[in-house]
């Protein structure tokens, strides 16, 4: 009786290893956004094949800006909405990547405060990105202008 007792717990420890090493495993290939920015939560995150990133991609990079210096998270995952060698183009607070709308810029942040537009027509520059989130609310390249694909840890990919 006691060798099935021992047995069982030793069968029980293993399991619980096996359980325990692929939660690291999984957490370190998934992120969960909790802002309002992008529809999606969940994301499977694949380490970058050293490909073009093209525009409608999703990255997770470490957003270091005056505005997120205050910030406990630094990254972040947005959606590329343009992308090298496209064409950007600004008219007033609206944005256009190769002549189709993609958003508007907000005056005013969700503070009340006055927020500066990232202003810009012409290419996107080689290795840059101008990154979006799906809310009106969204920080993004709207306001803090392009990101360079070399800062892109991850590619992410929406799960639900």
């Amino acid at each position: 009786m006691g060798n099935t007792l021992n047995h069982k717990l030793a069968v029980y420890l293993i399991a619980l290893g096996v359980v325990f090493v692929s939660l690291l495993l999984v957490h370190q290939r998934l992120a969960v956004t909790v802002t309002p920015s992008l529809r999606y939560k969940v994301f499977y995150l694949k380490d970058r094949s050293g490909s073009e990133i093209r525009r409608g991609e999703y990255v997770l990079f470490n957003l270091d800006h005056p505005v997120t210096r205050e910030l406990s998270f630094k990254k972040t995952i947005k959606q590329v909405a343009c992308a090298s060698g496209d064409h950007l183009s600004v008219n007033d607070r609206d944005y256009y990547c190769n002549g189709l709308f993609i958003g508007r810029a907000k005056d005013l942040s969700l503070r009340n405060e006055r927020v500066t537009n990232f202003a810009y027509s012409g290419e996107v520059p080689a290795y840059s990105l101008f990154v979006m989130g799906h809310s009106r609310d969204s920080y993004d390249s709207r306001y803090f202008g392009f990101i360079s694909s070399s800062d892109v840890e991850k590619m992410a990919y929406p799960l639900f």
